[in-house]
């Protein structure tokens, strides 16, 4: 005859790594400017936390700005969700291409993801260091320092504002103004 026979099945939930729901694509951005960036991560297990961090530590022009955590209802389940927004602020020393990751961890697996940001230089205007206030003495010669400086290296043309001292005269390559005068000098990086 026939045998009957009864199988019991165990199901177990496997933990599930970290998925990434919302992650930009690799820009470019210039030097000198601000930009965010956020990147969303989601958890489907319950009982597991996610913690969301930034990988790229040997970049301090990259800042976490802010990470909210949440948990959402997704085809009746509840997930939790992390989002991270990323602040970057490179300089001209930055300019190239750059690496930023970020990675969601659960507690069991984790998830890594990166994208390239390039750095565009952008020409930078010129500064001049605080001019100190000075009396001159009329008839008599004396110097005035002002000390300008070009991030790009870049030669400068310098002006005197308002050029309309009477009996004076000013080169604008090399800033001289008789009989008063003016020694610019610039720095070089």
């Amino acid at each position: 005859g026939n045998v009957d026979r009864t199988y019991i099945f165990s199901v177990q939930n496997t933990d599930d790594a970290p998925k990434f729901i919302l992650f930009h694509a690799d820009f470019t951005m210039n030097d000198g400017s601000t930009s965010s960036q956020t990147a969303t991560g989601q958890e489907d297990d319950k009982n597991d936390t996610l913690v969301v961090s930034l990988v790229t530590t040997d970049k301090p022009w990259v800042s976490i700005k802010n990470i909210n955590k949440q948990k959402v209802l997704l085809d009746g389940d509840s997930v939790q969700t992390a989002s991270i927004e990323l602040e970057l602020k490179p300089t001209l020393a930055d300019t190239g291409k750059h690496q930023i990751s970020m990675r969601w961890n659960d507690g069991h697996n984790q998830a890594t993801r990166s994208f390239e940001v390039t750095v565009a230089h952008t020409n930078t205007a010129p500064t001049l260091q605080a001019i100190v206030n000075k009396v001159f003495t009329e008839g008599k010669t004396d110097t005035l320092i002002v000390v300008a400086q070009d991030l790009e290296n870049q030669s400068m043309t310098y002006s005197v504002s308002p050029n309309n001292l009477a009996g004076q005269s000013f080169n604008a390559n090399s800033g001289i103004q008789c009989p008063c005068s003016f020694k610019i000098k610039t720095i070089k990086n």
